[in-house]
């Protein structure tokens, strides 16, 4: 299991236990996650998984794809540390990270 924060833009942390291999969506969806919808399931076709990871955890990370950039244009509050929670796969270089969500998805 891989410990994460999930930080709601008001500042409320949501501590979960997530399974490597995983999505940060699925680990949100799982533990009842304010702001994490995905309503697509997954599919990377709506974007309701937006959230943001610090650099250093991104550089530890599969880097964004193409199809994830152009999903992240119709987003709203979007910023270099954005990401699709959806295309995220947990890994235990992540453990003790904090995943930060948006103000738009609250």
């Amino acid at each position: 299991m891989v410990r994460l924060t999930f930080l709601e833009h008001d500042g409320k942390a949501h501590v979960v236990e997530a399974v490597e291999g995983e999505t940060l969506m699925r680990a949100a969806l799982d533990n009842n996650v304010p702001g994490i919808v995905g309503e697509c399931g997954g599919e990377l076709a709506c974007a309701t998984c937006h959230c943001y990871l610090d650099t250093a955890l991104s550089e530890a990370i599969e880097p964004i794809g193409n199809d994830e950039t152009a999903m992240l244009e119709g987003a709203l509050d979007v910023t270099r540390e954005s990401r699709l929670s959806c295309q995220v796969l947990i890994s235990k270089r992540m453990e003790g990270a904090t995943v930060r969500l948006p103000l738009s998805q609250t």
